[in-house]
């Protein structure tokens, strides 16, 4: 891994990994008195646009051997990072129990986002309510024997796999703002990537300048998805429970996942 100006590790991969989008390691926070280990679990956006060279740093650098993949069949359509013959286990899990919602929907969706009225996190709170199973598979995939180092992605990086890894951050002990700051880095990250959603903003009719609001990422609505988790279920930990993650399997995590600090 390409160190840092300080000598440790990186937590934005996007210049490491060729043509990656919101690729970034979520190691370094403190947890239950230590810390997550870096080079373990990674987040990001689409990867099928990840370059040749990209892909060799992928595999040789990062030594991912487990990818999940949270897009719907529909968006694994638009592509795939040829992973056959890497050792990387690949899975689908879309956390979307269906493909895109209807034209006026999504129409309806976006006014309400350029407005600043749409609940992103009362979106997530029923998204993860919709998906329970779907959310066992990811935590028990990434529990597995051998299934780390890990890379967790959906389209943007910044909606499925942002309550995913904030759950995972949430077990791990991670204070919840440090979980918030860690997703409101997408909206910056994704900027210099519009041009990936360029036909999906000619759909809805959208200009540069307004997709560039859609990105935009807040810690609040973190904070608000995380206080909703705790009134609903009394915890990250809760919730996965409740959505059938087996208690052997976030023990399991803590102890691969958090060391002590240094």
């Amino acid at each position: 891994m390409k160190p840092a100006m300080d000598g440790g590790p990186r937590r934005v991969l996007d210049d490491q990994i060729a043509g990656a989008v919101n690729f970034r390691d979520i190691g370094g926070y403190p947890a239950m008195g230590g810390r997550v280990r870096w080079g373990q679990v990674y987040r990001a956006g689409f990867i099928h646009v990840i370059t040749p060279a990209g892909l060799e740093q992928f595999v040789r650098s990062l030594r991912i051997r487990t990818v999940i993949d949270l897009r719907t069949p529909a968006e694994r359509q638009l592509g795939q990072l040829p992973l056959r013959g890497h050792g990387i286990r690949y899975h689908a899990a879309s956390l979307l129990e269906t493909d895109n919602a209807p034209p006026h929907v999504q129409f309806a969706q976006v006014l309400a986002m350029l407005r600043g009225s749409f609940d992103w996190a009362a979106s997530y709170l029923a998204l993860v309510r919709r998906s329970p199973e779907v959310l066992c598979q990811v935590f028990t995939l990434l529990a597995e024997p051998g299934a780390l180092p890990a890379l967790v992605h959906c389209s943007a990086g910044r909606d499925r796999t942002g309550i995913v890894i904030a759950l995972l951050l949430a077990v791990l002990g991670v204070p919840a703002e440090q979980i918030a700051q860690d997703y409101a880095l997408s909206g910056e990250l994704l900027l210099p990537h519009l041009h990936h959603f360029a036909g999906m903003a000619a759909d809805l009719g959208l200009s540069t300048r307004e997709l560039a609001r859609l990105v935009e990422t807040t810690p609040a609505t973190m904070r608000a998805f995380l206080e909703g988790v705790v009134t609903t279920a009394g915890s990250a930990e809760g919730l996965l429970l409740a959505s059938g993650v087996a208690p052997a399997t976030l023990q399991t995590l803590r102890q691969r996942l958090i060391e002590p600090a240094a």
